[in-house]
């Protein structure tokens, strides 16, 4: 008699494990919901927001015990999401009023072990967002799994005050955890700024031409470099992915490479991520500012004044007379070409050294 109690009580749990899964989750791939949600502009208070962030966290961390990683998927699921939420090298607020007086948070996507390449930003580009009041830069990494790496992190980090490490281990594919890790931070710790700049380590940003720009916009869309009707790899490319993880032949419109968020919609699109789109594809532009703020019903718009180094484009040739009023530089610099294109933008002398060669 007791081993058929047992039994029930196993088939009854299983039932709810089930049930669950189903209530949380209906599908174990990616879709595109054609219902949208209308956003207004951000009057949540502290508490609010934490309450918010508090459920979509308890909500995740439910889905990571039923939505386990599939061994044949390079989707992103709720098992491996859960991690970023442990932040080992943290900044509670980027400043005391919570961005109240910011303009602009700049995140910069970086490697654990890319101390060359955050030297660089901070002798460059990076020392002008530090020496501006209305303005912040931190560096986003993930975990390294040797312990010398990690012991250097944390003196750099106490020495420059500047980086933000997510608790888990990087690679190509898990740029979409360190994405949602970023929108969560900020709802958090920045949530009244004006915009959040995610860019690439391999760019190069001129503040006082990407602030001229955040001064007078509206902050009413995430801007960049605007992609539409981009048709879906689904061959095993890098960026390929499979037809049962993600059946559609076209992306929704996206921002590719860097994107300028208003910090009004970070809260939402960290939510609908989590509560409607995980699985997540592993290509975070495309995901965020595609399938998520398609949801949102955000709109993407070209930043006029980012420049998209397509290959075969040599950087150190540019005519910077031409490119003077460039935000954005994006894509493949180097750490000599970004020192050389700074001291070149910043070369009074620029326009009589320079030809005429310019990038599409």
């Amino acid at each position: 008699m007791s081993n058929r109690k047992q039994i029930v009580k196993c088939c009854f749990l299983i039932s709810v494990v089930i049930l669950t899964y189903i209530l949380l989750h209906e599908y174990n791939y990616v879709t595109i919901d054609s219902n949208v949600i209308q956003l207004k502009p951000d009057e949540s208070n502290d508490n609010e927001i934490e309450s918010t962030l508090q459920r979509v966290d308890n909500f995740l961390k439910t889905l990571s015990v039923l939505q386990l990683k599939r061994s044949d998927s390079r989707l992103v699921f709720a098992n491996e999401l859960i991690e970023m939420t442990n932040i080992t090298i943290d900044k509670k607020s980027c400043s005391e009023q919570f961005g109240r007086d910011l303009l602009l948070v700049v995140l910069v996507f970086n490697r654990v072990d890319g101390f060359e390449r955050r030297q660089t930003i901070r002798q460059t580009w990076g020392q002008e967002f530090k020496a501006n009041k209305m303005t912040r830069i931190y560096f986003a990494v993930g975990l390294s799994r040797d312990p010398s790496i990690e012991s250097r992190l944390k003196t750099e980090s106490d020495q420059f005050d500047d980086i933000l490490q997510f608790g888990y281990y990087e690679n190509y594919y898990n740029c979409t955890i360190k994405a949602l890790a970023l929108l969560r931070w900020t709802a958090r710790s920045c949530p009244f700024a004006k915009y959040m700049l995610k860019v690439d380590d391999d760019s190069l940003v001129m503040a006082n031409n990407l602030l001229d720009f955040i001064r007078t916009s509206d902050a009413n869309a995430i801007y960049g470099y605007l992609w539409t009707k981009a048709a879906v790899d689904h061959s095993n490319d890098k960026w390929g992915i499979s037809t049962r993880d993600f059946s559609h032949k076209y992306y929704p419109d996206y921002i590719g490479g860097p994107y300028l968020i208003p910090v009004r919609y970070c809260l939402s699109l960290y939510e609908t991520a989590v509560t409607k789109y995980l699985p997540a594809l592993p290509f975070e532009d495309a995901y965020v500012t595609g399938i998520v703020a398609n949801h949102c019903k955000i709109n993407r718009n070209k930043l006029v004044s980012l420049l998209y180094i397509t290959d075969g484009c040599n950087p150190l040739a540019l005519d910077f007379c031409h490119y003077k009023s460039v935000s954005i530089f994006w894509q493949n610099l180097t750490d000599n070409s970004i020192r050389k294109l700074w001291n070149i933008y910043h070369n009074v002398n620029v326009c009589s050294l320079l030809g005429g060669k310019r990038c599409a």
